[in-house]
């Protein structure tokens, strides 16, 4: 799954060549050739002969893996999410989420290495190219700690590849600083471990984060999209419960944003949304808990509906925006929806 960050444009397109020759038998007869979504075989003409050829497709490009192990001084990891991001232009970046897995009742360190094995590893799917790869907590702010990266300290006397040769007694030789890995076509490059939380300086890039002017609707493959509104009741809607079987100072932060097809028809099964961002007094930033579709969801067939829970404890009434990256055939895209107010529930 390629699941690429920001780019220049709102879009990425795949590049379509088309050759088309008309050939008009009557002299003294002239004719338009017919626009794009016309049918090339068809003329006003009768006698006006059409010949159309079309360019061969493009061969997709397979994208490569990059695929290890996650690991924290404690007895648990936290929720991360790992950025794949473009040594060349660090614009353009990849990115998964992954869960916080472990000891269920700690979390802050310190604590013995849990030494992650099942579910803690993490895989993002990129375009051939050069990449840095970086994780970044989702619990916290990303000013409270130090990122998790792929470093020469990582790759040399922290891999879990066997083929890397156990380094020598004492110090390890190596720094902390990134180390690049370069996929081909269809690689899969694994033992990319990110177990290396010990950058004490320099400058690793920083967090990725969505386009600065992300809009309100956006248009995919010529149908318009928006956030569904705050209102009527059955929109987008964030709310923290404190009903009485809430904890004394309610419930994390869920949200539930709905987006739609400006023109109500039905949502397209090949877009989905992978991501959400909600900036409040601080940036919550996580891969939705749910992606919804009618009629399972009980939404508009003109909706998809995406649910992230277990957010910040904001109060209610905090104004907030939320930002949703939307993964299509055709590209990445990002939405707005500005000045969603938190509601409560009791």
């Amino acid at each position: 799954m390629i699941i690429p960050g920001t780019f220049s444009s709102n879009r990425l397109t795949p590049p379509l060549a088309l050759a088309l020759t008309i050939g008009v038998l009557l002299g003294a007869c002239t004719t338009t050739p017919p626009s794009p979504s016309s049918n090339p075989t068809s003329s006003a003409t009768p006698s006006a002969a059409v010949v159309a050829t079309v360019a061969p497709a493009q061969t997709p490009v397979p994208p490569a893996t990059i695929t290890g192990r996650l690991a924290y001084p404690s007895d648990f990891v936290p929720p991360l999410t790992v950025y794949a991001i473009n040594v060349e232009d660090q614009n353009v970046w990849y990115s998964t989420s992954t869960p916080r897995f472990g000891n269920p009742l700690s979390s802050i360190p310190p604590g013995p290495t849990w030494p992650p094995s099942g579910p803690g590893r993490y895989a993002i799917s990129v375009p051939p190219g050069t990449y840095y790869v970086i994780a970044y907590r989702d619990d916290v702010s990303p000013q409270s700690y130090a990122p998790d990266a792929y470093t020469l300290y990582a790759a040399k006397c922290a891999s879990s590849d066997p083929a890397v040769p156990s380094p020598a007694p004492g110090p390890c030789p190596y720094d902390h600083r990134l180390a690049p890995i370069a996929v081909t076509p269809g690689q899969i490059v694994e033992h990319v471990d990110l177990v290396d939380w010990l950058f004490t300086g320099g400058t690793y890039p920083p967090r990725p984060t969505p386009p600065a002017n992300v809009t309100a609707d956006v248009s995919i493959d010529g149908r318009s999209y928006r956030i569904s509104p705050t209102s009527p009741a059955g929109a987008t809607v964030l709310w923290r419960d404190f009903m009485p079987v809430s904890p004394p100072d309610g419930r994390p932060l869920i949200a539930s944003i709905r987006v739609e097809t400006a023109d109500g028809a039905p949502f397209p099964q090949e877009i989905t949304v992978d991501h959400v961002w909600v900036y409040g007094p601080t940036t919550w930033e996580i891969a939705p808990t749910e992606v919804r579709r009618s009629p399972e969801a009980g939404t508009p067939p003109s909706q998809l509906e995406v649910v992230a829970r277990d957010g910040p404890k904001w109060n209610p009434g905090t104004k907030v925006d939320a930002v949703i990256r939307l993964r299509s055939k055709t590209g990445i895209y990002f939405l707005r929806l500005a000045g969603i107010t938190i509601e409560r529930t009791s």
